[in-house]
């Protein structure tokens, strides 16, 4: 018999956000029992689109131009700024600044309420970002509201000045919480997809890099970060900040909500496996797949209703608890019947 001393919850297996990890097994029978260490790495199902469009408030594809397709409104006006070969879909948005002679390319958003952030409102911001190879650029933002960059009141998303890695910071005029990542993870001439999610009720703040979690911190009492001052791509809220460097960017999206651990690493795997960005759709799978005595029931999106006999099309009913993309079956007496309902 084998006992997990740490077991998982049904709403952990569920959801999958907290199911993978390090777990002591303890093995006994009538002579003796012993305990070992295991680990266990959850496999999600290939996604081939996302559509994760729920609380989406800016979508910057930059693909022939600088708009909004998000449905709010909040279209870029760019400012010398200019159109690359893309990560995802055709085009990307390339900026530079050079103080010695003059250049501050970037692209503005200007004020729109949906970037204030206030006191109680959880957000993320999602982007493909590129930078020279073997270079250490300065924290010139990929996107900020704040005057100057890392540490000042308002939100920063920049590369660690000089480090070659990545960084954020957010700053309400008295608190701040920041981070400056690992050096040389970004440098090296590669697309890279970076996600940072800010979950108000949660208090956590968390970092993807390529799919994968690499911090996760406190937001602490952290209140709003308003500004006043423009949201730019590029360059900070002045336009104007003084430190050189240059990036490509693509596929910039901001959400007024948390991202899951699962829709962050779909989200990359969409992107990196299809060339797809977050807000598609596609054609939906139901898989059973078994498991030692049970099933999987596996599928990409939408509600998976059950029903135990076909000939009553008034039966189906939704599953409890399947609000993520996996769900564990014990067959049971008599036929179930499953479908997924968009």
């Amino acid at each position: 018999m084998a006992l997990f001393t740490n077991a998982l919850t049904a709403a952990q297996i569920q959801t999958l956000n907290n199911a993978a990890g390090s777990y002591e097994v303890q093995a006994t029978n009538p002579a003796d029992s012993t305990n070992a260490l295991a680990t266990l790495t959850v496999a999600l199902p290939d996604p081939t689109f996302a559509n994760l469009t729920n609380g989406l408030v800016v979508h910057l594809k930059f693909d022939g131009d600088y708009l909004d397709s998000s449905g709010r409104g909040n279209h870029g006006t760019n400012s010398g700024a200019s159109l690359v070969t893309g990560r995802i879909g055709s085009g990307a948005l390339h900026y530079e600044t050079d103080t010695g002679n003059g250049t501050y390319n970037y692209v503005t958003m200007s004020t729109p309420a949906d970037l204030d952030f206030g006191n109680s409102t959880s957000f993320s911001v999602a982007s493909w970002v590129k930078l020279s190879a073997a270079t250490r650029p300065g924290n010139l933002p990929f996107l900020g509201n704040s005057s100057g960059s890392y540490g000042n009141p308002g939100y920063t998303f920049a590369p660690g000045a000089d480090r070659g890695g990545w960084s954020y910071s957010l700053s309400d005029g008295s608190l701040n919480v920041g981070l400056l990542g690992p050096y040389d993870s970004i440098n090296n001439g590669n697309w890279h997809s970076l996600i940072h999610t800010f979950d108000r009720a949660g208090n956590a703040a968390v970092t993807y890099l390529d799919g994968v979690q690499v911090d996760t911190r406190a937001l602490v009492n952290l209140y709003g970060l308003a500004t006043g001052m423009a949201a730019n791509i590029g360059q900070d809220a002045t336009g104007y900040c003084a430190t050189d460097g240059h990036a490509d960017l693509d596929d910039l999206g901001i959400w007024t909500r948390a991202l899951t651990a699962v829709e962050a690493q779909t989200l990359y795997r969409v992107g990196r496996d299809h060339d797809r960005t977050f807000d598609t759709y596609g054609p939906v799978v139901l898989t059973l797949r078994p498991s030692g005595t049970s099933l999987e029931i596996l599928w990409q999106a939408g509600t998976v209703e059950q029903n135990g006999d076909l000939s009553n099309p008034t039966g189906w009913a939704p599953v409890p608890g399947t609000s993520a993309s996996y769900y564990p079956v014990t067959p049971g007496a008599g036929p179930k019947f499953y479908r997924v309902k968009l």
